[in-house]
């Protein structure tokens, strides 16, 4: 166990919270194995929300990170899909983290079930129920007034004696709560195709981006490598190739990336030609399955 000091640069936020009422914009989502003492045989819905002013900017807040419960790993896993439109994602397993919802043949959440409360007020909030589909990506960037709803648990009993309760994060009941509900409600629709005859321009490729495998695809190139950049942070990391593919999937929604490009830009990083050789002229490390991502 490596050292640990005490020094304001050394201080995080515990991982598992919860986001109390107030206005905040949903920067991640991801399903996984739970983390909290409870939670760690249920597989859960993790909502990552930044906490914003009244002028729409982030606060000085930490980002909260939620564990939403949608069943036990018995019945649910996190799993991978290629698309919002991927209806037979990759099960990732009990111990993996993915972008989309793995249920096993014949599961369903409990309406009672805390990811299952989310989704529900998020539709009768005008979310199209189509976005509810179990993919992540399709709720990331959501900026909506959050609250939360009581409950209390039948058959349990407190500490301090009586029916044990707890809350559920839910969008504020009324109108007008999310605030950007006709952008997001936009995703995942059918992109206009082109007219006869007309072709489609592409933007010049990225200085640093060679030319994709198999074809010439410079704005899905382009846009891929500016995600690929999106990913350095103020410290170095180490990721996989299907981490990276999943990360990959996040920032297309998150970034607002047209639909008719997120294929496109999949099919590149799934290309272990292309990729490393873009990994290597952006100055990344590869080693086999192992990527390194240097600091920004």
């Amino acid at each position: 166990m490596p050292r640990m000091g005490i020094a304001i640069e050394d201080q995080r936020s515990s991982s598992t919270f919860r986001f109390e009422e107030g206005r905040g914009i949903i920067t991640d989502m991801k399903v996984r194995r739970g983390a909290g003492n409870f939670n760690s045989d249920k597989c859960v819905l993790v909502v990552s929300i930044q906490r914003v002013g009244k002028d729409g900017r982030p606060t000085e807040d930490d980002v909260v990170e939620e564990e939403l419960t949608i069943g036990k790993l018995a019945k649910f896993h996190p799993g991978n899909a290629t698309s919002a439109d991927d209806q037979d994602p990759s099960d990732l397993g009990e111990d993996g983290e993915g972008n989309c919802i793995y249920a096993m043949e014949g599961a369903h959440p409990d309406p009672k079930a805390k990811a299952s409360v989310f989704g529900k007020s998020l539709q009768e909030a005008g979310v199209r129920p189509a976005l509810l589909n179990g993919f992540c990506p399709n709720l990331i960037g959501i900026d909506a007034a959050w609250a939360r709803e009581m409950v209390k648990y039948s058959g349990l009993t407190s500490d301090k004696g009586g029916e044990a309760e707890g809350s559920n994060l839910i969008v504020k009941k009324g109108e007008g709560n999310i605030l950007n509900l006709s952008e997001i409600n936009r995703r995942d629709k059918q992109a206009p195709k082109p007219a006869a005859g007309k072709a489609q321009t592409a933007a010049s490729p990225a200085q640093a981006a060679p030319a994709p495998a198999g074809g010439d695809n410079g704005e899905a190139s382009t846009k891929a490598v500016e995600l690929l950049q999106a990913m350095q942070g103020k410290t170095e990391s180490v990721t996989t190739r299907a981490k990276l593919g999943n990360k990959m999937v996040t920032l297309l929604a998150a970034k607002r990336v047209p639909p008719a490009l997120h294929n496109p830009v999949q099919q590149l990083v799934k290309d272990k030609e292309w990729l490393d050789e873009t990994l290597e002229t952006l100055g990344w490390a590869v080693a086999g399955d192992q990527i390194t991502i240097p600091a920004a």
